[in-house]
């Protein structure tokens, strides 16, 4: 696919350059200079030597472009972006071409998800996916890399673990159901309260609701909180918990991995004996369609280069990089998506509804537009259209949103006239309907 992509350009560059150079070569015969100025053939000569220029040195481009392309999502010059760099030595060395990184650090249409879709799916793009974002986080990534991504390799696993007070009995997250009771237990989760991570609506869903959940993104303080006896479960990612749980201030109950840690650790977060698979995760992900050769080939270098990592300086500042094989990011994967599916939907029904009519009225609304506009004037009607449609995005009408609402409304209909007609000297219909 990439040579045949390559071809096609070539012969495409190829074929402008002949016609450029042909008809340089048939204007030459045009004349230059007639009397003292520039005759009719300066200009036609001028235009064709600068689309030959242009043509031969995209033609040089397109023939000497080997580069391989990396998306990243991390951010230049923190610990994950730093043993990147050292990984894509090892790639480059294991592919024999050069890869370079294209860092794509947003979220939406400017992250990284979206520029692996976007760009050429032909084995010269791979495309690094992490689940930590705001707009898709933990399960709700795993669920988007469906049908448009496939791991060739994973570069860490991150799980959520359960722990509690060393003095803490608690073997397992239903003992501490058993010894709570329904309502009582509390257990805090270690990310904002509006960021879905999706844990603790499927614990929730499984678990009949029957623990009282909290929320601090700080894990530390949430370490003091369970130090201090605030909460009696907390849920986080085992980097975060592992220097507690090394020196003793904490103990570890169940991991949210979908895969029975060692005999002597701790159980498998689990709900009716389906295992979860949550935490912070990322993987080099290649196109859906990419051929099995090219993600092969991907993969094996991926794993070796991971292997050389240094894992004392891998364990700095967030979870260990290590080799995971293209099938076990699969499964991993495969259990999040089985696990998003049992959550309720994001959307309620009426919300749905109230979106679809608000894109209806908006439509309407710049129908109507012109027809009321001489008629109520360009201010009155651009607040009523305004307000209206702000009035309508909002999830729930509260006293300050609606002063926000006229207020910003108003600030867009009467500015807007009084800065074009103040500078510009624009003239908006005045109201009819109130004499003028």
């Amino acid at each position: 696919m990439r040579r045949r992509g390559l071809l096609l350009e070539v012969v495409f560059l190829g074929g402008l350059c002949a016609v450029a150079a042909a008809l340089l070569w048939y204007g030459s015969s045009i004349p230059l200079w007639q009397d003292d100025t520039l005759g009719p053939g300066a200009y036609p000569l001028l235009a064709l030597s600068g689309v030959l220029l242009c043509g031969g040195w995209l033609l040089l481009r397109a023939l000497m472009n080997r580069d391989l392309r990396l998306i990243s999502p991390f951010p230049e010059g923190l610990a994950d972006d730093t043993r990147l760099r050292v990984l894509v030595g090892g790639l480059s060395r294991s592919l024999g071409q050069r890869v370079a990184v294209d860092r794509r650090v947003g979220e939406g249409a400017f992250s990284a998800f979206h520029a692996g879709i976007r760009l050429a799916r032909d084995g010269s793009v791979a495309t690094i996916v992490a689940s930590d974002g705001t707009s898709l986080p933990n399960f709700d990534a795993a669920a988007y890399c469906a049908g448009r991504f496939r791991p060739a390799a994973g570069l860490f696993f991150d799980p959520d673990v359960a722990i509690v007070r060393a003095d803490n009995a608690w073997t397992s997250i239903d003992d501490a159901l058993a010894e709570r009771g329904a309502g009582d237990l509390r257990i805090a989760f270690n990310h904002h309260r509006d960021l879905r991570h999706g844990l603790d609506e499927w614990l929730a869903h499984g678990l009949g609701a029957r623990f009282t959940p909290s929320y601090d993104p700080d894990a530390q303080q949430l370490l003091a909180a369970l130090a201090e006896g605030a909460i009696d479960v907390a849920v986080m990612h085992f980097s975060e918990a592992r220097i507690a749980l090394s020196d003793g201030r904490a103990r570890c109950i169940a991991v949210a991995a979908p895969e029975p840690p060692e005999a002597s650790g701790p159980a498998l977060l689990d709900r009716n004996g389906a295992p979860v698979a949550s935490g912070r995760w990322a993987a080099l992900m290649m196109p859906a369609d990419t051929p099995e050769p090219l993600r092969e080939r991907w993969e094996q270098a991926a794993l070796a280069a991971i292997a050389t990592l240094d894992q004392g300086e891998s364990h700095r500042g967030g979870a260990a990089w290590e080799p995971i094989p293209g099938h076990t990011m699969t499964t991993l994967l495969a259990v999040q998506i089985d696990a998003r599916r049992t959550l309720p939907d994001r959307t309620p029904a009426e919300l749905r509804g109230g979106r679809r009519g608000a894109l209806i009225a908006a439509i309407a609304g710049l129908a109507v537009f012109p027809f009321v506009m001489p008629q109520l004037g360009f201010s009155i009607t651009a607040f009523l259209y305004s307000a209206g449609m702000m009035a309508m995005l909002w999830p729930r009408l509260t006293p300050v949103r609606i002063a926000v609402t006229f207020a910003a409304a108003a600030v867009l209909a009467f500015g807007s006239e009084a800065l074009f007609g103040g500078v510009f000297g624009v003239v908006f219909p005045a109201a009819r309907l109130f004499g003028g």
